[in-house]
């Protein structure tokens, strides 16, 4: 059937300067909606929001407005 594929945003902060990132995990294959691994992020980061808990964002220390939500690469 039809698969959502949502776009999430999130803000994050590195030395009190806000950052807005939107990629769930770095760009490989697996970024799409058919993808089970993709689908898992993207369901974390959408419950985590629902009952407002924070979630994990790991930034690049070289440039801080590089920013994923997951690094493992499946």
């Amino acid at each position: 059937g039809p698969r959502l594929w949502p776009k999430i945003q999130y803000i994050y902060q590195v030395f009190d300067k806000d950052f807005y990132g939107e990629y769930l995990f770095l760009d490989t294959s697996h970024n799409n909606p058919n993808s089970k691994y993709a689908r898992k992020i993207a369901y974390r980061a959408a419950m985590a929001y629902e009952d407002d808990v924070d979630i994990d964002v790991f930034y690049n220390p070289n440039k801080p407005q590089q920013a994923v939500l997951d690094v493992t690469i499946p």
